[in-house]
């Protein structure tokens, strides 16, 4: 697999950093990889607080109007996913979000190797 190494670690810890964020305490939060194909898939999953459909369709798109909406609550903006996206797709991989509200959610990621 060639990927930068710098860049898979901040997509790793923004991702977990986010679930530490949405689940509460006791909850739990897994990372797991396999091969499929030419693929290297990573998911990090938590059983946290989940989120709507919108939300799931807006996610890894930039959304200037709820920037300070976020920020106020904060919440966080929504930046560091923004950045992931660009690290991955950067380095060939993609990056894709499965969540139920209420009971968590798996971010999804590849590499090609």
């Amino acid at each position: 697999m060639y990927a930068d190494g710098k860049m898979l670690l901040s997509v790793i810890q923004n991702i977990v950093s986010n679930a530490l964020k949405h689940t509460k305490a006791g909850g739990n939060i897994s990372i797991s990889a396999k091969k499929k194909e030419d693929k290297i898939i990573v998911e990090i999953k938590d059983n946290g607080s989940g989120m709507s459909k919108e939300i799931q369709d807006q996610i890894f798109t930039p959304q200037m109007h709820r920037l300070s909406e976020v920020r106020k609550e904060n919440k966080g903006a929504g930046i560091g996913l923004l950045l992931v996206k660009g690290f991955l797709e950067k380095n060939g991989g993609e990056i894709w979000v499965e969540s139920v509200e209420g009971e968590g959610s798996s971010f999804l990621f590849y590499f090609t190797y």
